[in-house]
């Protein structure tokens, strides 16, 4: 074993057992081949030296034990975050997919069951290379009933495999259907014809919600950082129309209450809270988005970077355009 191998492989061991269990969960949910310890111990270690670095650089910048400190606890964090995310995200996928394949792979399953063939034979010849991930799932429940198991079994193994309250209700009542005496065939062509009905109703609601969906993306990317642009050249205008005044020009209009205030701005911090507002805004959009299409917030994780930079791009494009045809004297 590789020296990498077995100090990944101590590292877990020193880490809660829930953590590494919960882990190795989301991967086996992820369908990842890799093992679950050495994804553990590189991101330990990996976050762990990063967060060193950045703290030790912040340092050198600031001479700040707590700027360093917090910057580092931080980053150790996010890192663990990242972690998460990425096997959360893959999981999705992964149970987003299986979803979309089960009516046809039931459809084949059903086919070839009819034709005459073993329950093992069945599930060996409903294997398609379009299924992805999910082949080698059935090859091993095929595998499965080799070795004696019967199709309910078979099937209820996957359930551990999954992510998806959609296959674990659909092989619980496949399974139910079969104790009861029915014909295995029928059974799955009704669940088959049952699945599609409700992908079609699925498509239709997503359908609905697209005009809300394009609402807030527009509000999102583009409304929200073109005002943040103009407003934010406002300011730098008044606030160069204020330091040319002279000064009792400027006590004069304070004191006559036009709203003008002598005190600088810091545009600096004006800036680093428009960013801050917008990456928020955006997060929260993309949560919404996601909400919206699939039911499930995290699904619009994916769309946070696309969006930040779609934002900032628009915030920072608007303020450059709008000081190139109305230059602040």
């Amino acid at each position: 074993m590789k020296p990498s191998k077995v100090m990944y492989k101590r590292i877990q061991n020193m880490l809660p057992k829930s953590y590494s269990g919960h882990i190795k969960k989301m991967m086996v949910y992820s369908g990842l081949k890799i093992n679950y310890q050495e994804w553990i111990g590189f991101f330990f270690l990996y976050s762990i030296g990063l967060a060193f670095t950045i703290g030790f650089v912040l340092y050198v910048v600031y001479y700040s034990y707590m700027i360093s400190l917090i910057a580092a606890a931080a980053t150790f964090i996010l890192m663990h975050l990242l972690s998460e995310l990425l096997l959360s995200l893959s999981a999705y996928s992964r149970t987003q997919f299986i979803e979309l394949v089960l009516p046809e792979f039931l459809s084949l399953l059903a086919s070839n069951i009819k034709s005459g063939l073993t329950i093992d034979q069945a599930f060996l010849m409903s294997i398609r290379d379009e299924f992805g991930g999910f082949k080698d799932d059935i090859s091993e429940a095929s595998k499965d009933t080799l070795m004696g198991k019967s199709f309910g079994e078979a099937m209820l193994s996957m359930n551990s495999k999954m992510n998806s309250r959609l296959f674990y209700k659909t092989t619980n009542l496949i399974v139910e259907g079969i104790n009861s005496g029915g014909n295995l065939s029928s059974l799955l062509d009704n669940v088959v014809e049952d699945l599609r009905e409700m992908q079609l109703l699925q498509r239709e609601i997503k359908a609905g919600v697209t005009m809300y969906a394009l609402i807030l993306i527009i509000s999102t990317c583009i409304g929200a950082p073109a005002l943040f642009g103009v407003a934010l050249y406002e300011i730098e205008t008044l606030q160069s129309f204020v330091s040319v005044i002279p000064s009792g020009s400027a006590n004069i209009y304070t004191e006559t209450n036009l709203g003008v205030n002598p005190n600088p701005v810091d545009i600096n911090m004006l800036l680093i809270i428009v960013i801050i507002s917008l990456v928020i805004n955006n997060v929260f959009g993309s949560l919404m988005i996601g909400l919206l299409q699939s039911e499930k917030a995290k699904a619009g994780v994916r769309y946070i970077p696309i969006f930040i930079s779609i934002s900032m791009a628009v915030f920072f494009g608007i303020n450059f355009l709008v000081k190139l045809f109305f230059p602040i004297f």
